[in-house]
């Protein structure tokens, strides 16, 4: 601002100098000197006319609109570019009015000079200008994430933009290499803003399963994995929701497709989908699913025969489980699965409600739960997700505490429930049994107590294993 005013003040003293120069010999013939300071008024005058209007450009428009209202980063050949064309101006007209130069045939050699340039540099010009239109209408900026896709490319060429000069884009790549882009390909290539509009954008990861796993408890798996890798982690979000799409059936299996929402500022994409993909992967292999390899079909497939998921997922869901897998025989387990009640439950539908009498446990066969507790102003907080695999409720099966926490489900899931009547005979038969449940128990409560985040709905105190096995031998009158 202040240059502005010098250079109005310096057009104001030039003005009225050449006033004052003009009063002086009015109605009379000008000797020659005077002329001569005309003209040199004259053309000190366009000068400042020149500097006050570059001034006024550079002030209120270049540092004042774009830069501070509009956010956008100047390339420093605009300001010059528009600079050289004020100043030109005005020294066309200083000489053309003030010195009485003819122009018209240097303006002819020099458009035709122009053009050889021109097309000599169109290249050049081209990412000059294309980066003119990006700097202004923000299609990306410094700080964004985009990925630029072209059929020479393998693959998109995802990075982090560092610098936007008048020719040339710089992304920095997720592997610390530099990427350099001339701007005019901007309008030959597709380029994708991962960072506007703001908020968490949506990845995918795609994973294969047999053709024998119901697509139904497939698809609850693998959303009830998602979820829960989501809540532990930073930088992905649950909201919007993760959803799992069949996308693509083939001779190798079944192709499921997850979707979920990070925010990519925080987590590169490479690394959200790693996490997702771990945590899939863990889900397959824990409920003895497979990965399909690639195979050729030589027998018939009217032969095949389809899973008995009422033997096969409660039978595996109870022998993966610490409590039991660890302390049972295959005919216990095998016992305690027929015993065991398969129940559904609806998104939002509470399984386990705290402050209530229970005398059973859930493990998770598919989908997602959320554990919470209340606190003092009855304000539910949420401790932790739970999905396929995991286990809630031991300390109300094996001693009868009330629920010290109440979990909702958070998608349509299913979960084996085992009660205190299909554990009983096992423990008649075997009382020992008791004292191997009291030490898992009690090791699973210490686990608890060192952790703000439960993984179940029973958060037990730190209790010895002989004070919990003698609750389990009174509760099961053994």
């Amino acid at each position: 601002m202040l240059l502005v005013l010098r250079r109005i003040i310096l057009l104001s003293v030039l003005l009225a100098l050449r006033w004052w120069v003009i009063s002086a010999y009015a109605g009379e013939t000008s000797p020659e000197w005077v002329l001569a300071i005309e003209k040199l008024l004259g053309g000190l005058i366009a000068l400042s006319v020149a500097l006050v209007i570059d001034g006024i450009v550079r002030v209120f428009f270049w540092k004042g609109y774009l830069a501070n209202v509009m956010g956008a980063k100047v390339p420093r050949l605009l300001p010059l570019t528009v600079s050289i064309l004020i100043f030109g101006a005005a020294l066309f007209h200083i000489l053309q009015n003030q010195l009485g130069f003819s122009l018209g045939g240097a303006l002819a050699a020099s458009g035709f000079l122009a053009v050889i340039i021109g097309f000599a540099l169109r290249s050049v010009i081209l990412d000059l200008f294309s980066g003119l239109a990006i700097s202004i209408d923000r299609s990306y900026a410094v700080g964004d994430w985009i990925s630029v896709t072209s059929r020479d490319f393998e693959e998109p060429v995802y990075g982090l933009v560092t610098e936007i000069d008048w020719r040339t884009t710089r992304l920095m790549l997720e592997d610390g290499r530099s990427f350099i882009m001339p701007n005019s390909i901007g309008g030959v290539f597709t380029i994708t803003n991962h960072s506007q509009p703001v908020g968490p954008k949506r990845l995918e990861v795609t994973i294969h399963l047999p053709h024998e796993t119901p697509t139904e408890r497939a698809r609850k798996l693998l959303l009830g994995a998602a979820m829960k890798a989501i809540e532990e982690a930073e930088g992905l979000h649950i909201s919007p929701a993760s959803s799992v799409l069949v996308t693509d059936v083939t001779t190798d299996g079944i192709e499921y497709q997850v979707r979920f929402y990070a925010d990519i500022h925080r987590l590169s994409p490479s690394i959200a989908r790693s996490i997702l993909r771990t945590a899939l992967l863990e889900a397959v292999a824990g409920n003895d699913l497979r990965i399909p390899p690639a195979q050729i079909e030589l027998s018939d497939p009217r032969d095949r025969k389809p899973q008995s998921r009422a033997s096969v997922d409660a039978e595996a869901a109870i022998r993966q489980t610490r409590l039991f897998g660890s302390v049972l025989n295959e005919d216990e387990i095998e016992s305690l699965a027929a015993a065991a009640t398969r129940r559904h439950f609806s998104s939002s539908q509470p399984m386990i409600e705290e402050g209530v009498e229970g005398s059973s446990l859930f493990i998770l066969l598919s989908g997602a739960a959320v554990v919470q507790r209340c606190n003092g102003h009855d304000t539910a907080h949420a401790l932790a997700t739970l999905s396929t695999g995991d286990v809630v409720g031991e300390m109300s099966l094996l001693t009868g505490e009330a629920r010290t926490a109440s979990v909702i489900a958070c998608t349509d899931l299913e979960a084996l429930e085992i009660s205190k009547q299909a554990l009983a005979p096992i423990l008649k038969k075997r009382p020992e049994l008791a004292e191997d449940l009291s030490a898992l128990l009690a090791q699973r409560a210490g686990e608890q107590a060192d952790h703000d985040r439960l993984p179940t709905d029973d958060k037990a105190p730190a209790h010895a294993p002989a004070g919990i096995g003698a609750r389990i031998r009174s509760f099961f009158s053994l």
